[in-house]
């Protein structure tokens, strides 16, 4: 009789942990805002989708750019400041010197009013991991940032926004740094820049329809789709309250549907983006993303071509993130 009441107690305490995990699981995926729209693309003939496919080509076509193809990484930058000017930017070089050449971060500033001291970053690399054209990483990035350049230049709002595409933010220089985004905020912090909150968009260029088109680490699956048609939000611990609002914002923008993940923010697999420099530093950052190699075949692979990308939702993700940077600029406690 007492062994079958402790086995009832152990059965019990396995119970309550299995309710803990899942329940913790469901605290760390859930994020407010609507239900997931039925997704309606522009077609291929539309102005938005042939920008979209433009700004991809344009870059990938350069091929891999990274330090070691320093002539292919500078006509990137070429290309993305061309752009931006045309729009009527003002663009603010950042340069910083490494084993003797000079790299820099681009940047785009739309001014706040009333709380302009409090900055809103939004970023992407414009370089490549080696041997790939990057048309998903990071063009698609890239691309989607000059969109919302264009659709925002004009926009007035409480906080400031400020665009910027990084440099070196692959392989060997990720997580190092050398990073162009860790070099252009510690930039930021000796000018003494409020920033109160930062958005990396990285490979945003990849959706699938199909059951199973989605992987995950072991056990998310539980919480989220087989389908690879959503776009991603995730941060740390600290970013949660970002993360949440970033991921409501753009659900009830109703373009394409989001998940949201909060996670520890030591492991590679969330750390593998622009937004690792401000968490080093302690300010709320989010990666926007559609999952990257998690679902896409063909990151960091030669295949990355221009030709692999869904641009009809690529327009979906601006379209959506224009919400997001209009919210964040006048949600009242970030």
């Amino acid at each position: 009789m007492h062994n079958k009441k402790k086995q009832w107690v152990q059965a019990l305490y396995f119970l309550l942990f299995v309710a803990g995990v899942y329940l913790t699981g469901l605290y760390l995926t859930s994020a407010p805002g609507g239900s997931a729209p039925a997704v309606a693309t522009q077609g291929e003939d539309s102005i938005d989708v042939k920008r979209m496919k433009r700004h991809v080509t344009a870059l990938a076509e350069i091929g891999e750019r990274r330090a070691k193809v320093k002539g292919n990484l500078d006509r990137a930058h070429e290309y993305i400041e061309v752009q931006l000017r045309r729009m009527g930017h003002q663009v603010v070089e950042q340069e910083y010197m490494l084993n003797g050449l000079t790299y820099t971060n681009l940047e785009v500033e739309i001014p706040g009013e009333g709380l302009a001291n409090e900055i809103v970053v939004i970023g992407a690399h414009y370089d490549t991991h080696r041997k790939s054209p990057g048309a998903s990483d990071n063009a698609s990035g890239c691309a989607v940032l000059l969109d919302l350049a264009q659709r925002l230049r004009h926009e007035a709002g409480p906080r400031t926004l400020r665009l910027v595409f990084f440099t070196l933010g692959e392989w060997p220089h990720l997580r190092t740094d050398n990073q162009g985004s860790r070099q252009w905020l510690m930039a930021a912090k000796r000018r003494g820049d409020n920033i109160v909150a930062m958005l990396s968009i990285d490979s945003v260029g990849v959706f699938y329809d199909h059951p199973g088109s989605q992987s995950y680490p072991p056990l998310l699956n539980f919480y989220y789709p087989s389908e690879g048609n959503f776009l991603g939000f995730l941060g740390n611990i600290s970013s949660r309250d970002l993360v949440r609002t970033s991921t409501k914002l753009f659900r009830d923008a109703r373009r394409m549907p989001a998940e949201s993940l909060i996670a520890p923010g030591w492991g590679p697999s969330v750390s593998m983006s622009d937004h690792w420099s401000f968490w080093q530093e302690g300010i709320p950052a989010v990666l926007v993303t559609d999952t990257m190699g998690w679902r896409n075949q063909s990151h960091h692979d030669p295949l990355d071509t221009a030709d692999g990308l869904d641009y009809g939702r690529m327009v979906l993700v601006a379209e959506g993130m224009v919400e997001v940077c209009r919210g964040l600029r006048l949600t009242p406690s970030l």
